[in-house]
């Protein structure tokens, strides 16, 4: 019997602006043994598979779909530091050394980011320069109050405050009352990123299997994946799926969310357009809780995101939405003709944690593209 493929990328304009070609990664059949299974063709995945590779392990990785199918190849794009919760609350539960760390590791995953980009040659389009847009006065009080917490119990100094033309010279709109400028954020092209990791995987000697949905995972020495047609024994399996999970782990069926967010790409702007909207491209994103964010891609596109459900349906009249959003942000766009440019299902919360012989590892939202891995000598963080 011959298994029916995963689902493939579906239409939208990161998929239409593809720069990255992978070799081919056809189905798992019959049964292999190696020393770490990948479960996740995202950008986590990915990135173990490859780091573990260039250390001399030999990595399967398998994906029910195509490689970048779900958040990490749909995402806004946007690469920040820091993580998916305020850091008053890892403070809390860890205190402030061990926050301090967290916080230095995820500084470290964007400058690796930017150095696994240069070393593999992969053509994402990373533009640095990031904005948090006040739109409330207690949101201008927020940011002040972070800025000085941020240097002061964080030694870190990247961020600009903005007002009035500062903030204008940044981003062309009346909605916002202010903003924070970090130097160490920015944007890339999450597809392109996502595929160019599979691409260096590959390269490093990664098996890469499409179309190769993980049906059940056995701890056990080895431990064992079983797909439709066939079955890989290792030492170490790294489950990477995020909010696709489905019932491969029961245990962690009641501890993920799902989430989605849609996310629009316009037609390109023209050079004055762009100059009315975002002139210095950076991303953005508002301080709402669900906030809306933005930036644009390399041929002048506004790639706009927003809109969240958690039912799984999609809202009423998405597109219609969206677009009255941007032309209410940017009145020089008017009503551009959009297109949607990806649908991003993820976890709330996200989580790591380590079960048996199998690491469990969820990272990207739709906003922003994390995961990729680094080491931080001396950290353990135990849930």
């Amino acid at each position: 019997m011959i298994a029916a493929p995963g689902p493939y990328r579906p239409a939208s304009y990161y998929n239409a602006s593809i720069a990255v070609n992978l070799a081919p990664a056809p189905p798992l059949e019959g049964d292999i043994k190696v020393d770490v299974c990948v479960v996740g063709g995202g950008v986590t995945g990915c990135s173990t598979a490859l780091h573990l590779a260039e250390r001399g392990y030999s990595v399967v990785l398998l994906e029910a779909g195509e490689i970048g199918y779900g958040a990490s190849g749909r995402s806004g794009g946007q690469i920040l530091p820091g993580l998916g919760t305020e850091l008053e609350v890892v403070e809390k539960a860890l205190g402030l050394e061990r926050a301090r760390e967290i916080w230095e590791m995820s500084r470290e995953s964007v400058r690796l980011t930017e150095q696994l980009i240069k070393r593999h040659d992969i053509p994402c389009d990373l533009t640095w320069g990031y904005v948090n847009a006040a739109i409330k006065p207690r949101h201008v009080r927020d940011l002040h109050g972070f800025q000085e917490s941020m240097a002061q119990r964080y030694d870190y100094h990247s961020m600009t405050f903005l007002e009035g033309d500062a903030l204008r010279e940044r981003v062309v709109s009346d909605a916002y009352l202010a903003g924070l400028h970090d130097a160490e954020g920015g944007h890339l092209h999450p597809l392109n990123y996502t595929l160019g990791l599979a691409r260096a995987a590959q390269k490093a000697g990664v098996v890469i299997h499409e179309h190769s949905a993980a049906i059940t995972v056995e701890r056990g020495q080895p431990a064992r994946v079983t797909t439709a047609q066939g079955r890989v024994s290792a030492d170490f399996i790294v489950v990477a799926a995020n909010a696709y999970l489905g019932g491969l782990l029961p245990e962690l069926s009641g501890r993920i969310m799902r989430a989605a967010n849609y996310i629009v790409a316009t037609e390109p702007l023209s050079d004055e357009q762009v100059a009315q909207v975002l002139p210095q491209n950076d991303a953005l994103s508002d301080t709402n809780f669900v906030l809306d964010y933005y930036r644009l891609s390399a041929d002048k596109r506004l790639i706009y995101g927003g809109e969240v459900s958690y039912d799984g349906r999609e809202p009423r009249k998405l597109e219609a939405r969206m677009d009255a959003k941007i032309a209410g942000l940017f009145p020089a766009l008017k009503a551009p003709e959009s297109t949607i440019a990806g649908a991003a299902m993820s976890p709330l919360p996200s989580i790591a944690r380590r079960i048996s012989d199998a690491w469990i590892v969820t990272s990207s939202t739709p906003r922003v593209t994390r995961g990729t891995v680094c080491h931080w000598p001396g950290l353990q963080v135990n849930y």
